[in-house]
């Protein structure tokens, strides 16, 4: 059985991270709020642990990077996720890291939007994760709300590259829509929003863990 990390960007202490002013907070629940304006590492929290309960009910062993409520550095984060490899062994574990999107100015509403995802080192298990939540996100959101975005092109400066790259186990970085952006931000939050993201993060799972298991039966995976 698969080991599923599941990693949650951001904590109480990183400035910035946070939506525009809400002039309207109906159907925005108070706890991802500060003030009248939405906290990206309090919603990463919530759906990391949600997705992790649902994993549980399905039979996967599940663990947080961070259970920390204040920002752990990346380098930290690399290194207790190696350490799990280390333990179960690299192939043996997989690697969710959630996020969301924003615009450079997070103080003025964005046109920016949508849900996107990146993976790197393209091999096999890497390959198939990136293909198994594509394919759940657009089913679950709607391909007209999935960006097709280049999952590869990550810089090796940019804190995305670094995790990914850095990791020993195979792994997929999502960005869960912008809430820099007023329509995407409502959706997120929403119950059927936030139904659909967990669903579609487990779904993936589940189906990964499945040809997972299949290839390895046929001799096609190391």
């Amino acid at each position: 059985m698969i080991t599923v990390l599941i990693d949650n960007a951001y904590g109480l202490d990183t400035r910035g991270r946070m939506s525009p002013f809400i002039e309207n907070i109906d159907g925005i629940p108070l706890s991802f709020l500060n003030g009248n304006r939405f906290r990206e590492w309090i919603f990463n929290r919530e759906l990391a642990k949600s997705i992790m309960v649902e994993l549980q009910r399905q039979g996967f062993v599940t663990r947080l990077v961070v259970n920390e409520r204040v920002d752990i550095n990346l380098a930290s984060r690399v290194k207790r996720v190696n350490g799990i490899c280390s333990q179960y062994g690299a192939k043996n574990v997989l690697l969710l890291s959630l996020g969301c999107g924003s615009s450079i100015n997070e103080n003025e509403w964005s046109d920016e939007k949508g849900w996107s995802f990146y993976v790197t080192n393209k091999r096999f298990e890497n390959d198939l994760i990136g293909s198994c939540i594509m394919s759940h996100a657009i089913k679950c959101l709607g391909d007209s709300n999935v960006v097709k975005n280049n999952p590869y092109e990550i810089q090796e400066c940019d804190h995305k590259g670094f995790l990914l790259k850095k990791v020993l186990c195979p792994s997929v970085i999502t960005r869960n829509f912008f809430y820099t952006n007023e329509s995407n931000l409502r959706y997120m939050v929403s119950d059927e929003g936030y139904k659909n993201l967990v669903k579609l993060h487990v779904d993936a799972v589940l189906d990964y863990a499945k040809t997972l298991k299949e290839e390895a039966n046929r001799g096609i995976v190391p």
